[in-house]
């Protein structure tokens, strides 16, 4: 049995927060990458499928208002790009139908704290279908936790930091 024609994505796995690299604009490749599954309306794999990934910086109600009046809120402009292996094929089989990413980054413009979303579009026949990922934060080159706690401390001791 051949699957129908391709109908939706379905992402099997969301990726992690991007981690930037020091002193740079590009994060480190994501350390969860997702996988996603296009599918015919029946939800059988949909093999030989290329899909490709996008970024789209995450604003919410803003960026609603601003498309639904057309006009420009006065935003910081934050722009991104994928790198790595953005576009993939999905497996030749019906049991391989799978795209799993390996090395998805992003370069961006935006600083920690910043919110992206990856956005899964393939193409079949002159018809696009696109699905968003989860939104995910652009974090900080260093996290660093000191704890100087002590690993056992006796009932009733006191601690002083």
């Amino acid at each position: 049995v051949f699957p129908a024609a391709l109908n939706a994505i379905l992402i099997l796995r969301n990726n992690s927060d991007a981690r930037l690299s020091p002193g740079t604009n590009r994060s480190v490749p994501l350390w969860v990458q997702p996988v996603v599954q296009p599918v015919d309306q029946f939800g059988n794999g949909v093999f030989s499928t290329t899909v490709t990934t996008s970024l789209s910086v995450v604003r919410g109600a803003v960026d609603d208002l601003a498309a639904l009046y057309g006009v420009c809120l006065g935003l910081v402009d934050i722009s991104g790009t994928m790198s790595g292996g953005a576009t993939l094929a999905s497996g030749g089989s019906m049991t391989q139908a799978l795209v799993a990413f390996t090395d998805l980054a992003i370069e961006t413009s935006g600083q920690a704290g910043t919110q992206f979303r990856l956005v899964f579009s393939a193409v079949e026949d002159g018809v696009t279908i696109s699905e968003k990922g989860n939104a995910f934060f652009l974090t900080s080159a260093v996290e660093l936790l000191l704890d100087n706690r002590p690993l056992t401390l006796a009932a009733g001791s006191s601690y002083i930091p």
